[in-house]
Formats: C-alpha cells, sequence, structure tokens
C-alpha cells in the first residue's frame, strides 16, 4: 500500500497531476490552444503522431551526405526535456511510404529544396500514419527543423512570433535552434509522462 501511495506521488510529480484512479494525465490540456498551434483535420481533430511510439525515420539513400543535419533536426525535437517525443535512428530506404502500415517518416529527395511536404492521416483519431519530407542535398538545417515540426502537426506562424522555428518567414537566415515557443509546444502535445 505504501509503495502505492509513494509510486502515485512519483507519477503526480512527473507529470503535474493525476487522474483520480492513479494513472498520469498526460495529455496535456494546452493541446490545441493558439499558443500550441497545431494543425487540425477538416473535423476538428488535431493531426499527430501517436504518442505511444517512437516514430521510424528514413530517407533517400542519395541524401546521405545531409544525414548530420536531418539527425540534428530530429534531436533537436525529440531531446527537449518535458517531451516523450522519439524518432528512432534514421535508415537509407529509397521508397516513400505509401501503405496505411508503413508508419514512419521519410526524408525524400526532391533535387531542388521544395520546403514541402505530405502525409497520411486517420481520420477518427488525427493520428499520423506516414509523412514525406521533400528535401535536396542543398537543404539546411532551419529549413529542416520547421519541416520536421510541420509533419509533428505544428502550424507555420505569423512573423510576429520571433520566438519559434515555425515563423512563416524562411529566408534570410532560418533559425538553426528551436525557440522557446517550439518548446513549449513541443511539452504540450507530445509529454514525457505517457
Amino acid at each position: 500500500m505504501r509503495f502505492a501511495i509513494v509510486l502515485t506521488l512519483l507519477l503526480g510529480t512527473a507529470c503535474g497531476r493525476t487522474q483520480s484512479y492513479g494513472k498520469p494525465a498526460c495529455i496535456a490540456d494546452a493541446v490545441g490552444t493558439p499558443d500550441v498551434g497545431l494543425q487540425k483535420l477538416p473535423n476538428g481533430t488535431p493531426r499527430v503522431w501517436n504518442r505511444e511510439l517512437c516514430i521510424p525515420v528514413t530517407y533517400a539513400p542519395s541524401l546521405e551526405k545531409l544525414l548530420p543535419d536531418i539527425q540534428t533536426a530530429l534531436d533537436a525535437w525529440d531531446q527537449v526535456a518535458c517531451t516523450g517525443l522519439c524518432f528512432e535512428a534514421p535508415v537509407a530506404n529509397k521508397e516513400v511510404p505509401t501503405a496505411d502500415l508503413d508508419r514512419r517518416l521519410h526524408f525524400f529527395d526532391a533535387v531542388s529544396p521544395t520546403n514541402a511536404w505530405e502525409l497520411l492521416s486517420e481520420g477518427n483519431t488525427g493520428y499520423t500514419l506516414h509523412a514525406t519530407i521533400f528535401v535536396s542535398n542543398k537543404s539546411n538545417l532551419g529549413e529542416l527543423l520547421r519541416q520536421v515540426g510541420s509533419v509533428l502537426g505544428f502550424e507555420g506562424r505569423k512573423p510576429n512570433f520571433r520566438d519559434t522555428v515555425m515563423e512563416e518567414v524562411l529566408v534570410p537566415n532560418p533559425r538553426t535552434m528551436l525557440g522557446s515557443l517550439d518548446r513549449q509546444s513541443v511539452c504540450a502535445v507530445y509529454p514525457a509522462c505517457r
């Protein structure tokens, strides 16, 4: 009994609060607030990845020399202290994901930077099933950070939001690290406790 009370207190401290039956309430209240800036499906459901699993990552073999920047962009999002978001190590794969069960994030070589992405979401849950980011070996870290943020479900921000990689103004000098707004958003949508 004492162990259960201590465990409940620890979970409550780690997550900020617990539900009445002692399980952590880890879906943050901030999801969908203007500060978080989530993309939504037509039915209003936020479009996010399933928080229970690490996201597999693949890249076109022709993007090998961009791999350090890809890894840096992924690390920037999943290594924020208060997030449970996690990416698997990128693996070379020339095939883009197309099937519903091919759950992964793929970096596709678009030959010239297009700053674009596409994804498939499950209609009833809003969970992203797979996503493809179109990049080239000329893409820079700022572009990669913003595109990863986009496929995580975060929207572009108007230029008055100065402390975010999701700012709609991309050039000149795109940001090369997450801003405080980005860190707050990823922690609210992908919290550390699950």
